[in-house]
């Protein structure tokens, strides 16, 4: 083999190097020795090694057309009974203008689009034409109020025949898009996914529409297998024309590209009835191959493909090994610069595929329902889980430092080990930190510089220590060299890093982080708070300065306590304490219950007299004036009083001073009754159905 160097225009399909790479004349091969031959990149597969002992490795070819596909039962034929026969050939005569001859034997083939859609074709043999036999076909659909096929389109739209299982079968591979159901079958029996679209549904509308879902779909090409006819032509042309547009990788063939001096109605069944289905599918794959060398669409999406998969691993790479944060944003600036990105975009990017890495394996209900269920192993109990992690969010001077290190003391003493990176606080404050609290132990770590874009050295350290907790202090600190702020969707993605290194090392993690002044909840984007397990506010008690609340506002397992109260200890940590006693409500004396105490000296005094003396308005102490005359609690007296020259009215308790029944005054309202009772009796009030009693 002749083998070409890589360089800059066309540097290593594997490593993304530039140097000391070979490969060859079509790219297919590649001798790189940065490549891990036992486990070489998706695609790729380790063919031998060099005489230099550098591995080889080629490009796997998996292009073939032939293969198992999910595929129901789609048409059913048969030979029509006498009967059947008559009344079908009567059908054909008056509506179709189809004379049978009478020797003919009419075959009935279904074609079933949905269970309520359906295409009949009817075939018979005849002399008179070109291939010696003749067919029609009708559109039926199912009338559920007659209980009967009816012909006819119906009033729902048709999908294309097979459409559905066609497009889940040529996912990553082509899709054949032939004319008329038969083929369909056909190609369908060669292992070829396929799909066609109603006889009058071949507008550009329809086929636009058709060649949109196939690229949703994921299927990367459309092999359109034209009839040779002028109609087979122009749906070539529309098809053409409508993959164009969308951009979707198109190859418009016929059975004159596989069959020399082919006829212009020859279709996918005289191919196999003329070259064999074992010959049929070599020659796909060859005018296939063709295809792809001569598709820019298909050449460019090859390059561009290939240029991400080098660019990611250029990232990876300087993630993995330079371990200086200065030099990492030095290096991914340059290389974002050099691809026409921003830093951001770059890292996003980045971010996205590893999130793509996560494997997606589902188990059925049943499984899950029968498996062990594992119980829940605590770091603190009752508090802090392994595999879960913990946003702990507070405004600043609430203590949730000493929270956090109070945590970590009690892992300690459960005999874990933690790691507690303290990035908000100068080294010399975390050393007295610990003299002062004699954390000594073996089994606390200390990290005092850290980046969220260590993660992965992080990942491989707590692997190598068997660390238990982790606590990083805190979030905005370890960001500072994010590229997204607070608000940013981007901001959150390294507490979903977190979410994955707590599960797979069954570790803890708590992230310590700020509260919005406004909200009073946790800042930055919602997308920080969904990205953890659990979410903590701790918050100032009002009425104890020393007195902290824990609120568990979201939680992932059982809880005992949505909320825990924290004080200081001797060592000045925060450490649980039971929560403060409740004290019973006070209870103000009601407005009646004033002017009753006031009253009780048996003297008189009016509205304005009380509400002075009581400090209360004039509108409450006249509604409970009101109320306390009817209840019989004080005695109202008519303009009892000398307020400046007016009389207005007096107030008093019963038995006050004397009172004058010859000033009573009655207003009768019903002269005929006094309910049973004299008004100037001392008794209870009376029903003002009966009178008004004016003083």
């Amino acid at each position: 083999m002749t083998w070409k160097e890589v360089n800059k225009n066309t540097p290593c399909p594997l490593c993304g190097e530039t140097d000391w790479c070979n490969l060859s004349p079509d790219n297919s091969v590649v001798q790189c020795g940065r490549t891990d031959k036992i486990n070489p990149p998706g695609g790729w597969e380790h063919l031998k090694d060099g005489s230099d002992g550098r591995p080889i490795l080629r490009k796997i070819n998996d292009n073939s057309f032939s293969r198992e596909i999910t595929q129901t039962k789609l048409s059913e034929t048969k030979i029509l009974e006498r009967e059947e026969d008559s009344k079908v050939r009567d059908f054909l005569a008056n509506k179709r203008g189809k004379n049978i001859p009478d020797n003919s034997q009419i075959t009935k083939t279904i074609y079933l689009y949905s269970p309520e859609q359906r295409i009949i074709r009817y075939d018979w043999t005849d002399p008179a034409k070109e291939k010696g036999r003749d067919k029609t076909f009708v559109q039926e659909h199912f009338d559920k109020s007659q209980n009967r096929w009816i012909p006819g389109k119906g009033e729902y739209p048709w999908l294309g025949y097979n459409e559905t299982e066609s497009l889940e079968n040529a996912k990553g591979k082509e899709l054949f898009l032939l004319e008329g159901e038969k083929n369909v079958d056909q190609a369908i029996s060669l292992g070829l996914p396929a799909c066609t679209l109603q006889g009058s549904n071949w507008s550009d509308k329809e086929i636009k529409s058709l060649v949109q879902k196939v690229k949703d779909s994921g299927v990367e090409r459309i092999i359109f297998w034209a009839d040779g006819d002028d109609v087979g032509q122009r749906k070539a042309e529309k098809v053409k024309k409508a993959c164009d547009e969308l951009q979707m990788p198109v190859k418009i063939i016929s059975n004159k590209d596989l069959i020399h001096g082919a006829k212009e109605k020859d279709d996918i069944e005289e191919a196999i009835a003329q070259l064999g289905e074992k010959k049929v599918i070599p020659l796909l794959q060859e005018i296939d191959d063709n295809c792809q060398q001569e598709d820019p669409f298909r050449q460019d999406l090859q390059k561009q493909e290939q240029e991400y998969e080098i660019l990611m691993r250029q990232v990876n790479h300087i993630f993995d090994n330079y371990p200086n944060i200065s030099t990492q944003r030095y290096l991914l600036h340059k290389l974002a610069a050099s691809k026409k990105l921003s830093l951001k975009q770059l890292i996003e990017l980045f971010q996205l595929r590893e999130a793509d890495q996560d494997e997606f394996e589902p188990i059925s209900a049943q499984e899950l329902y029968r498996s062990a269920i594992p119980e829940i192993q605590w770091v603190i109990p009752g508090m802090v889980a392994r595999k879960l992690t913990y946003l702990l969010a507070a405004d600043g001077g609430t203590g949730k430092t000493l929270l956090a290190w109070a945590l970590a003391y009690l892992a300690l003493s459960n005999g874990y080990k933690v790691l507690f990176i303290s990035a908000d606080d100068p080294p010399a404050i975390t050393t007295k930190r610990l003299q002062k609290h004699q954390l000594d132990s073996e089994n606390l770590f200390i990290e005092t510089r850290f980046s969220l874009h260590q993660l992965g050295k992080l990942k491989s350290w707590v692997k190598d220590r068997g660390i238990d907790f982790v606590v990083i202090d805190s979030l905005t600190s370890c960001s500072l060299l994010s590229e997204f702020g607070e608000n940013d969707q981007g901001y959150a993605f390294p507490l979903y890093e977190c979410g994955r290194i707590a599960d797979s090392h069954n570790l803890a993690i708590l992230v310590i982080h700020h509260v919005s002044k406004q909200s009073g909840t946790s800042r930055g984007a919602t997308a920080i708070r969904n990205a953890v397990s659990e979410s903590w506010l701790l918050k100032k008690n009002s009425k104890n300065e020393r007195l902290r609340e824990l609120i568990v506002d979201k939680y992932r397992i059982e809880i005992a306590k949505s909320k825990r109260f924290f004080t200081f200890d001797s060592s000045g940590l925060l450490s649980e304490t039971d929560p403060p006693k409740e004290e019973a409500p006070s209870k103000e004396p009601s407005a009646a219950d004033q002017i009753d105490g006031l009253l009780e000296d048996g003297q008189m005094r009016s509205a304005k007299q009380i509400a002075q003396e009581l400090g209360l308005s004039k509108s409450t102490v006249s509604s409970a004036l009101k109320r306390m005359v009817e209840l019989g609690e004080i005695v109202l007296k008519r303009r009892a009083l000398d307020d400046g020259g007016r009389r207005v009215d007096g107030y008093m308790t019963p038995g006050g001073q004397e009172e004058d029944a010859s000033e009573l005054d009655l207003d009768i309202q019903d002269p005929d009754s006094y309910c049973g009772q004299k008004p100037w009796e001392e008794t209870k009030p009376l029903s003002r159905k009966c009178f008004v009693l004016s003083y």
